[in-house]
């Protein structure tokens, strides 16, 4: 009995402890981790947090099956709408501005036609093989549309241990360890694992040894309100940023450096081959597939030169019978087209989000409603 009661005293101790942290923590730990489901869950359905950032204050509100897309979204078809499904990485999910501001949003509002946003933060066409699969069976969509990033084939590489596969290899299917939380024991694990208490004692073992503690961007809604957002020109200044012609790529997107090119081949067609694999797949379900590619905003600081990345990917697409759509080539008709990007933060902002979808509107809109088969 005396044993019973400790126990019991334990669990109400921890409970309470839990239940107290909720009211003092601000931190939101919206994004689903790998290991708890995330390749296909991307949010804690049902969750609502803000990203802070210093460029940003944007809010976030997850709807019931993980996404950040529309709360009243249905599995099931409207009678007479086209319906799309959106996978993309952050720039997709809209980071940094509100989601009625996002292309998929813009793009549903103008044209009528259903643009579900299944992205997720981090994705690249590694996750999106997985990714696609799951969303056509759900939402049955008409079309995939996937954008795409330059940092995807570092991305891949990236991510490859915890897919258990090799560079140039074909998807197979998800490890059992960063599969879909589909036992009552995966789900008690990652309730545990994403607990207040759980996440603050981890961060206390992390200190003790002396490494890096994790941190989240997400807040509660209206946390930390005395936060300041930044201006452009105030980002600017306060990070540094060099605007200037012939700026340097990042590491993570050397392949547009000539002299990087046969360094970055091995990654470019490994993307591309993950690509064809996923566009192969739809056509196998009867979707069709277009591809959003939005570069980085250095390439609007050097002189046009040849893109081996857009170049691949845009081979596979007309090879497969797939529509490319390259962003470059709206944004470059505007006067500053790397002001359509965060200074500091480098996702699109506001304004990049509505030049995007106004030309897709244009010129995806059509190609949905028409005939089957018209690219």
């Amino acid at each position: 009995m005396r044993w019973l009661l400790l126990v019991a005293s334990i669990v109400v101790a921890l409970l309470f402890a839990e239940w107290a942290l909720h009211f003092v923590v601000d931190e939101v730990h919206l994004q689903r981790r790998m290991r708890a489901g995330g390749v296909i869950v991307p949010f804690e359905p049902n969750a609502e947090a803000d990203l802070l950032a210093d460029e940003f204050r944007a809010r976030y509100r997850i709807n019931r099956f993980g996404h950040r897309d529309r709360l009243d979204r249905r599995t099931e078809r409207t009678p007479g709408v086209s319906r799309a499904v959106l996978l993309g990485d952050s720039f997709a999910a809209g980071w940094g501005v509100g989601f009625d501001e996002t292309f998929g949003e813009r793009f549903e509002v103008a044209t009528g036609i259903e643009m579900v946003n299944a992205a997720k933060n981090g994705g690249c066409p590694l996750w999106f093989v997985a990714q696609a699969r799951h969303v056509r069976e759900r939402f049955a969509p008409d079309w995939l549309v996937v954008q795409l990033f330059d940092n995807d084939p570092d991305d891949n590489v990236q991510y490859r241990s915890d897919f258990e596969i090799e560079v140039g290899e074909r998807f197979e299917t998800l490890p059992e360890e960063i599969g879909p939380l589909d036992t009552l024991s995966r789900r008690l694990s990652h309730e545990f694992e994403s607990s207040l208490l759980r996440r603050r004692l981890h961060q206390l073992s992390r200190r003790i040894r002396g490494k890096r503690l994790h941190s989240t961007p997400y807040v509660k809604p209206g946390a930390k309100p005395d936060q300041p957002v930044l201006t452009r020109a105030e980002a600017i200044a306060k990070h540094d940023l060099d605007f200037s012609r012939g700026r340097a790529f990042g590491p993570g997107m050397a392949f547009h450096e000539p002299d990087q090119r046969e360094a970055w081949a091995e990654r470019l067609d490994w993307n591309a081959t993950l690509l064809d694999q996923m566009i192969e797949e739809a056509a196998d379900d009867g979707v069709r597939v277009a591809i959003v590619y939005v570069p980085t905003y250095e390439i609007f600081l050097r002189d046009p030169a040849p893109n081996p990345l857009a170049e691949r990917v845009r081979d596979v697409a007309r090879r497969r019978g797939a529509l490319w759509l390259d962003a470059t080539v709206p944004f470059a008709r505007e006067d500053r087209p790397w002001e359509l990007y965060f200074a500091y933060d480098g996702h699109l902002n506001a304004r990049g989000h509505a030049v995007l979808a106004d030309w897709l509107a244009g010129e995806l809109a059509p190609r949905v409603t028409a005939d089957p088969g018209a690219v």
